[in-house]
């Protein structure tokens, strides 16, 4: 019989090496910040198909379940899917584990949060019952010291026959107490912006024309939250 010669093709494309680092206490952070169940996710995907926002070439949130059970901290650092969901409940719904995806990542917002403030204010409030106590006591003593220093408890000033705002505490310095929460509030909203956009970007170079491109949808979707109606359940869409 005559030999038979079989021709085989060889891809010359060489696999792109990736390297994995995971964090094995990244599930005992995640879990401080209120995800308890994800570790009963077996990656069947059933959440990115009841999800109706997520898209088919990068499904969420079924890569953050295998991210956060793997561990791989960095790529859930530059992640951006997770501030797509409105947490309409669908995904935790159908998972036939109960491993509670919406709530996981509503947990990694929490988390991303804390990443992104340099403060770490944040990460002691979303961790610590006791920290968000004190810090609701901060803002009353500061409430009070306000009106203290402003004379507002003086015998002249306290006024019991009628109501009397302008009286009690004074224009000026409620309009003061007004301007320094502004400014502090406006100062940790962009530095923390600021540090989420170099997190997420990672070093990427995006032309500014991009940015002013994209302007008019992120104000239109800011506004109005049009996704919103594409998302769970009509009941649900009407919150």
């Amino acid at each position: 019989m005559p030999e038979t010669k079989m021709a085989t093709t060889v891809s010359t494309e060489k696999a792109t090496p990736c390297l994995v680092e995971p964090d094995l206490r990244f599930k005992e952070k995640l879990a401080s910040f209120g995800a308890e169940t994800f570790t009963k996710c077996y990656q069947c995907a059933t959440c990115s198909v009841s999800c109706p926002l997520s898209p088919e070439e990068n499904p969420f949130p079924h890569k953050e379940m295998l991210w956060v059970n793997w561990g791989l901290k960095e790529r859930v650092a530059r992640d951006l899917d997770v501030w797509l969901c409105y947490y309409c409940g669908d995904c935790s719904s159908d998972c036939p584990r109960q491993a509670d995806p919406g709530e996981t990542i509503m947990a990694l917002r929490r988390y991303l949060t804390a990443q992104y403030d340099w403060t770490g204010i944040s990460r002691l409030l979303y961790t610590s019952r006791l920290h968000a106590i004190e810090a609701v006591f901060v803002v009353g003593f500061f409430v009070v010291g306000l009106l203290y220093f402003s004379g507002a408890f003086t015998s002249e000033r306290m006024i019991t026959d009628h109501v009397s705002v302008s009286t009690f505490a004074l224009v000026e310095w409620v309009h003061f107490g007004d301007r320094v929460m502004a400014g502090l509030l406006t100062f940790f909203l962009m530095t923390n912006t600021f540090r989420m956009w170099r997190m997420t970007m990672d070093g990427a170079k995006v032309p500014v024309s991009l940015y002013l491109a994209n302007l008019m949808t992120f104000v239109l979707h800011a506004v109005t939250q049009k996704r919103w109606r594409e998302c769970g359940q009509r009941d649900t869409r009407t919150r």
